[in-house]
C-alpha cells in the first residue's frame, strides 16, 4: 500500500478567516532542512496586519507580521498585545468550524482515492497505491492534490509513504526519509518529546536505533505500538470517510462588504469547492441557492438574510459556468447592507455527462461556449424568473393536449415520442378547412383515444396548402376536415 500525507500548517488561520487571507508572494519552502520554527513559519500568511490564532488566552498560530514583531505561538494574549498595541488583530479558534472545513476537504480529496481518513486538526491521508495507473505516477497525483488544496485557499504539505504514520511524519517535518524527522514533528505527547530531549534524542532516526523492548518498558506499550504501526510492524486500519450526499458550506468574513463586486471573490471561492465536490462525485447541478446575511452573532431582530436562487438549462460543474450565471443574478439583487456571511447550498444534482454538444468542441472553445443552454442561462438571468419557459410533454392522445411550457427548473417524465412527424406550430384548437384546397403529401396516420372521456378518432396528414405553406391536417369519423398547424 501506499498512502499519501496531507498536512495542512496554516489551517487554524485558514478557517478562522475563511481562506480569504493573501497568499505568499512564494511557495512554501521545499527544502528537507527546515529551520526547527518552519512549520509555524508556513502558518502564516503575507499580511500587513499582524494577526493571531487565539485559544484559552493563548496564541496557538501567528502570520509572517505578527511573527517579524516577536510573537510566536505559545506567548499570551496579553504579551501579544504588549508587542502590538494597536494593530494587532486576534481570531478565537473554532473547533467545530475546523471539523466541518477539514471533513469537506476530504470531500474533495474523495476525487483522488476511495480510502480517505481525517487526522485533526489539520492532516489527511490517503491510500493512493491503486490511484496511480489513473493518474500516470505518484508527483502528478501530489501536483494535483496540491492545486486542489491550493485553489480551495488551503497550503499544503503532501508526502507518500508506505505507512498513513509515516506519510503525515513527513508532510509535517516535510523531508523525504523518516530518520530526518524531529520528535517533536510526531503526534507524541509533550512529556514524551521532553524526556526524550533529556536523554539526547531529538530525531526518529536517534530513537529507531534503540531496542524496542526497552523503550516499551521505559516509555510504556502505547509508545512502542505507536512506533511498530508508524514503521510498518504493526497493521494502523483507518476508518474512512463515506462521502456526503449534499453540499452546503458557509463563508464567514473578517469584515463586511458594502459592494457587490467585493462580494464576488467570496463567492467565486465557494464555488471552487462545489466544482471540486461536483467532479469528485460525477454530479452536476442544476440549481444553486445563494444566502447572504448578516453575522449571526447578532440580535436576531439585526440579522437580514437574501436569497438568490440560480438555475441552469442543464447541469454545470464547473467554476466559471456557475460564476458567470451568478454574476449576472447577483446585479439584479438587493443585498444587506453589510454581508458577513455568504452561504452556497447546490440543488437538483445530476449525474454527469460530459459529452460535447458540437461536431468540433476543441474548434468552439468547449462545449460551453455558444451552446443553447448557456444562452438560456443567460437570457433567465438578466430577465428574471419565468421570462424564459421550456416545452414539456404530457400523456395525452390528443396533440393539442399533448405538450405545455413551463418554467426552466420544472422537471417532468416525458411521454413517448409519437411515432409521425410533428409541426412545430401547433394550434390550440384545430381549424376547418376545405379539403380541396389542399395537396396530400403523407398519411395517414390514425390517433385515436380518450374513450372514456370525449372520444376521439383522426386520420393525419402531411399537406400543402393552396397558398404553399406546409402544413399538418386531419379528417375526422364526421368526414369533416381540420388545419392543425404549420411545419417550418
Amino acid at each position: 500500500m501506499l498512502w499519501l500525507g496531507v498536512h495542512l500548517p496554516a489551517f487554524g488561520l485558514e478557517v478562522a478567516t475563511g481562506g480569504m487571507l493573501p497568499a505568499r508572494e512564494k511557495p512554501l519552502p521545499a527544502s528537507d532542512t527546515d529551520t526547527p520554527a518552519a512549520e509555524e513559519q508556513a502558518a502564516g500568511h503575507a499580511s500587513a496586519q499582524p494577526m493571531v490564532l487565539v485559544r484559552d488566552q493563548r496564541v496557538v498560530a501567528c502570520n509572517d507580521t505578527a511573527r517579524a514583531l516577536g510573537i510566536a505561538p505559545g506567548n499570551s494574549l496579553a504579551t501579544a498585545r504588549s508587542l502590538t498595541p494597536d494593530t494587532l488583530r486576534h481570531l478565537q479558534q473554532n473547533d467545530e468550524r475546523e471539523s466541518r472545513r477539514l471533513a469537506l476537504l476530504a470531500d474533495v480529496l474523495y476525487r483522488f482515492s476511495a480510502e480517505v481518513s481525517l487526522v485533526p486538526p489539520g492532516g489527511i491521508v490517503l491510500e493512493v497505491g491503486r490511484s496511480l495507473k489513473l493518474f500516470g505516477n505518484v508527483q502528478a497525483l501530489v501536483d494535483q492534490v496540491n492545486t486542489a488544496c491550493a485553489e480551495l485557499g488551503h497550503q499544503a504539505r503532501t508526502r507518500p509513504a508506505a505507512t498513513p504514520l509515516a506519510a503525515l511524519a513527513l508532510a509535517r517535518a516535510n523531508v523525504p526519509a523518516l530518520p530526518q524527522v524531529r520528535l517533536d514533528q510526531l503526534a507524541l505527547p509533550a512529556k514524551t518529546v521532553e524526556r526524550l530531549g533529556n536523554m539526547g534524542l531529538t530525531t526518529l532516526g536517534q530513537l529507531l536505533t534503540l531496542p524496542r523492548r526497552e523503550l516499551a518498558q521505559r516509555f510504556g506499550r502505547d509508545f512502542a505500538a505507536y512506533l511498530e504501526r508508524l514503521t510498518g510492524e504493526r497493521p494502523d486500519p483507518r476508518p474512512c470517510i463515506q462521502p456526503t450526499r449534499h453540499f452546503a458550506e458557509t463563508l464567514h468574513l473578517l469584515e463586511p462588504l458594502r459592494d457587490k463586486a467585493a462580494v464576488q471573490p467570496c463567492m467565486h471561492r465557494l464555488l471552487t469547492t462545489l466544482s471540486h465536490w461536483l467532479i469528485g462525485r460525477q454530479l452536476g447541478a442544476e440549481v444553486l441557492r445563494w444566502t447572504f446575511g448578516t453575522h449571526a452573532a447578532r440580535s436576531p431582530e439585526t440579522v437580514t438574510r437574501v436569497s438568490m436562487t440560480v438555475r441552469f438549462a442543464q447541469a454545470q460543474r464547473e467554476t466559471a459556468a456557475f460564476a458567470a450565471i451568478s454574476a449576472l443574478k447577483l446585479s439584479a439583487t438587493e443585498l444587506p447592507e453589510d454581508v458577513l456571511d455568504i452561504r452556497l447550498e447546490a440543488q437538483r444534482l445530476r449525474a454527469w455527462k460530459d459529452q460535447p454538444t458540437t461536431l468540433f468542441p476543441e474548434l468552439e472553445g468547449g462545449p460551453a461556449r455558444g451552446s443553447p443552454a448557456t444562452l438560456v442561462d443567460q437570457l433567465d438571468a438578466r430577465l428574471g424568473d419565468g421570462a424564459c419557459l421550456r416545452l414539456t410533454t404530457l400523456d395525452r392522445h390528443a396533440p393539442e393536449q399533448a405538450g405545455q411550457s413551463a418554467g426552466l427548473n420544472t422537471r417532468q417524465a416525458a411521454a413517448p415520442a409519437p411515432l409521425g412527424r410533428r409541426p412545430l406550430w401547433l394550434f390550440p384548437a384545430p381549424r376547418p378547412v376545405r379539403v380541396d384546397n389542399l395537396v396530400l403529401l403523407e398519411g395517414p396516420e390514425r390517433i385515436q383515444g380518450h374513450w372514456w372521456d370525449n372520444p376521439l378518432s383522426r386520420d393525419y396528414f402531411v399537406a400543402v396548402h393552396r397558398g404553399g405553406t406546409r402544413c399538418w391536417v386531419f379528417v375526422d369519423q364526421t368526414g369533416q376536415w381540420y388545419l392543425h398547424g404549420y411545419f417550418a
